[in-house]
């Protein structure tokens, strides 16, 4: 009896152990392979209304979605970080500094530089798309997170 009692203890612990080392395993085999590593974030596709969101908000950037109806805009203000336009449906009417306005096709990319004058506005079509890049985050520049409006 004391034989079979202390088979059984080395093979209940050799299975305790096989348990262990199996776990160890399959934690750094499939959890670390599956483990998130990127971010998501969503935005709005389609709108009845002006839509202005914003997406990222991190140290480093911030992103804006903005659907504009004909007519919309944004009030004039002075650019609070280094600024990418992303026009992605419709015609974008940007006006910098004092310059004339102009207008930008969707699939154009526009950089305004910090602190610039400007004002963004859909003047030409139904809907017009676009997203605001903002690198650096205003804040890392000293700036208001939030444009200065011009007076």
């Amino acid at each position: 009896m004391k034989k079979t009692l202390k088979k059984w203890l080395k093979i209940n612990y050799l299975l305790k152990l096989f348990i262990k080392l199996f776990i160890k395993l399959f934690y750094f085999l499939f959890l670390k392979v599956i483990t998130i590593i990127e971010k998501t974030y969503t935005f709005t596709t389609e709108s009845d209304a002006k839509i202005v969101e914003k997406i990222v908000s991190t140290d480093d950037v911030q992103i804006i979605h903005m659907i504009f109806k004909k007519g919309d805009s944004t009030p004039t203000h002075y650019a609070n970080s280094n600024v990418y336009l992303i026009v992605v449906d419709g015609e974008m009417t940007l006006t910098l500094e004092d310059q004339e306005p102009k207008l930008y096709p969707a699939g154009t990319i526009i950089n305004v530089p910090y602190n610039t004058k400007m004002l963004v506005e859909n003047k030409t079509c139904e809907n017009m798309e676009f997203f605001v890049i903002k690198a650096p985050h205003p804040l890392k520049l000293g700036a208001p997170e939030a444009p200065r409006k011009v007076e």
